[in-house]
């Protein structure tokens, strides 16, 4: 079968749609050589963005909503459970799942050479958070089949997690910390509030740098910067450099004006 790559952002409330196009122009500026589709699971969100999508070159693919079958109080988790759909999207061979919210800042193509299910550590690196040992799923790599979509779902039916989508990955791909070879490195997924840290410890770094043991990071994790939220777990939003929070507001107002003019 002919191998088909795409990168696919699950939009499930009206909220995400903004940061969506912000992500996929960033990804679309690492000059990829693979689509942007857009997974509306939103009730018809993006109908009213149609055009502004055909003219960016942002194919949309409408999906149902999949509610969280455990009635939690957090409403972010129940709407998360609508990732579970691009399981099922067996036209492509392999696919990064990538969260609204996220900057690509380098091209990362070369992840589509990683197996089903890698994905970061997110912020495991870090002393302080050495508890921190399972999958981050805001940036996953997928190879879509029918019948996992029909088994999460039927999975999610028994395991209550209060982490929606995340926790039920964590728990279906329970072995997931014991196989290194899904270990995709922390430069594809770093939190913004944890960048100063990373830099500190480990020479992560955003842009050129003169120190040979850099690393530069080619994705950054925003998830929620603006509620102080990440993942269910308590942060500061002053821990975010002043750098970095101008770099998401940069950009994102960058590619909102675009679209005015397009």
């Amino acid at each position: 079968m002919k191998e088909s790559f795409a990168y696919i952002i699950v939009v499930t409330e009206p909220a995400e749609v903004e940061s969506a196009v912000v992500l996929s122009r960033s990804i679309q500026n690492t000059e990829t050589i693979y689509p942007v589709v857009i997974v509306d699971a939103a009730q018809g969100t993006t109908d009213k963005f149609g055009e502004l999508f055909n003219a960016l070159r942002i194919k949309i693919v409408k999906l149902p909503s999949i509610e969280n079958p455990n009635n939690l109080v957090d409403l972010t988790a129940d709407r998360s459970y609508s990732k579970i759909n691009v399981f099922a999207l067996e036209e492509y061979s392999k696919i990064i799942m990538i969260d609204p919210g996220m900057l690509v800042i380098k091209n990362i193509d070369e992840v589509f050479g990683w197996p089903h299910m890698s994905a970061v550590n997110c912020g495991g690196m870090l002393p302080e958070c050495q508890d921190w040992t399972n999958l981050n799923a805001n940036l996953l790599v997928i190879q879509p089949d029918i019948n996992v979509f029909d088994e999460l779902k039927r999975y999610s039916n028994f395991f209550r997690t209060r982490y929606g989508f995340q926790g039920l990955m964590q728990l279906y791909f329970n072995s997931w910390q014991q196989i290194p070879s899904l270990h995709l490195p922390h430069t594809y997924n770093v939190y913004a509030s944890q960048y100063n840290r990373y830099n500190e410890l480990f020479h992560y770094c955003i842009g050129p740098s003169l120190n040979p043991s850099s690393n530069p990071i080619k994705v950054l994790n925003y998830r929620n910067m603006k509620t102080g939220k990440l993942d269910g777990m308590s942060r500061d939003e002053s821990s975010i450099s002043v750098d970095l929070l101008n770099l998401w507001s940069e950009y994102t107002s960058s590619v909102l004006d675009t679209i005015k003019l397009t």
